[in-house]
């Protein structure tokens, strides 16, 4: 294959590649649906596409940015125009693939292979991001610059709706940790200090809080830990939140005000507490030309695909951190018929069906036809650099 093909023979060829390796990524993906492994323990997940990346030619590296299950597989064409792919493998606890990160493993991997094999002039590189779900392995390789210098980062995610150019919210995890006195809970309650109680009040307070936050903040929490025993003051307890808003900027200052609580309620009941601030997801911006070439191509494969303002509802990713480093797409693809919702039981069973690797690898082909697009069609990679150099340059002012 010669690099000076022509926009339109890039696009047959890979799908000619997609094709060929079909059987090979049906397989992966009910490998990785057979073998759920939750957040940074991908072990099978991980071996298997790094196994079949190698297989394919790439050079790959495991255990990149200090993460077991990370890896890196990487092809060079015959320019540096460079194009990810991001491939998740994790899954739910008590639910295995209820998101269907098998599937995005397998569309991710195809997409990669499919470029390689139709040699596209350009850097195809396959990341595998482990932990998306609670973790946030993206968090952790952006900030090793895994993602620095892409020209392009892309996904495709499973879902009840085909879309492009959803956002995400910033999100931080964090635990509250609460230290008090034990003692008799009856005979000698007043040498306690109620670790609980100080838990409890910071629990209200955050409610209280809510009414005084802008309505695109959330924060939502749970006790982790609540003492060992009714005859016993307890000595520690535990709150777990999460809070989310549309920008760092004002997830920051929810934040802030939250841990507040915490620390007047500690006050107020004579407890300590101790504050454990998580990996950080920000929130997600898009590249609207290559989301726009993502739908076309959708379109082209026969898939109806509905407006993003229209879905109701927003949660968090690390892919949000790629996309201040990179210009991205994570884009979605339509499972099941019917209205099958992710983190669900029947979400999980759907993504282990034939029509779910059906609609995998029509992934493969809308992200491997993208790529294409980038390389060769006329202005579009000068108008996704345009864009990526406008938003970074907006963002500091």
């Amino acid at each position: 294959m010669s690099v000076t093909m022509n926009w339109q023979e890039a696009r047959q060829r890979v799908l000619a590649a997609a094709g060929q390796v079909s059987g090979e990524l049906r397989d992966l993906a009910m490998y990785i649906h057979a073998n759920p492994e939750v957040g940074y323990q991908e072990v099978k997940a991980s071996a298997r596409v790094a196994q079949i990346m190698a297989e394919h030619g790439f050079a790959v590296e495991r255990g990149v940015a200090g993460l077991p299950t990370a890896l890196r597989a990487k092809w060079q064409g015959a320019q540096e125009l460079a194009i990810g792919f991001l491939a998740e493998y994790d899954s739910l606890p008590g639910l295995g693939h209820a998101c269907g990160h098998n599937l995005i493993a397998a569309m991710s991997a195809g997409a990669a292979i499919a470029c390689k094999a139709a040699e596209l002039p350009a850097r195809i590189v396959l990341f595998g991001t482990p932990a998306e779900e609670s973790g946030g392995g993206k968090v952790t390789m952006t900030a090793a610059g895994l993602f620095d210098g892409l020209d392009a980062a892309m996904m495709v995610h499973p879902s009840n709706y085909s879309t492009c150019g959803r956002t995400s919210l910033a999100m931080r995890p964090f635990k509250l940790r609460f230290h008090g006195k034990p003692a008799h809970a009856s005979g000698r309650a007043e040498d306690g200090i109620n670790a609980l109680e100080a838990a409890v009040q910071t629990y209200v307070a955050i409610n209280g809080l809510r009414q005084h936050l802008p309505t695109d903040v959330r924060i939502h929490g749970i006790f982790s830990h609540g003492g060992s025993a009714p005859n016993i003051v307890p000595e520690y307890a535990e709150l777990y939140y999460y809070v989310r808003a549309a920008t760092m900027s004002v997830m920051e200052e929810a934040y802030r005000k939250a841990v507040d609580c915490a620390r007047g309620a500690a006050l107020a009941t004579g407890a300590s507490v101790e504050v454990e601030q998580m990996l950080t997801y920000r929130e997600r911006v898009e590249s609207p030309e290559l989301g726009a070439a993502y739908i076309r191509n959708l379109h082209e494969l026969g898939v109806p695909t509905i407006d993003p303002s229209s879905i109701k509802g927003v949660g968090s990713s690390d892919a949000g951190n790629v996309s201040h480093v990179a210009p991205m797409i994570h884009a979605y693809l339509k499972l099941a018929s019917g209205d099958v919702k992710g983190h669900t039981h029947a979400f999980a069973q759907a993504a282990g069906t034939p029509q779910a690797l059906d609609v995998m690898l029509v992934g493969v082909k809308a992200l491997a036809l993208t790529a294409a697009d980038l390389v060769f069609a006329p202005g579009m990679l000068e108008e996704v650099r345009r864009e990526f150099a406008a938003r970074k340059e907006s963002a500091v002012r």
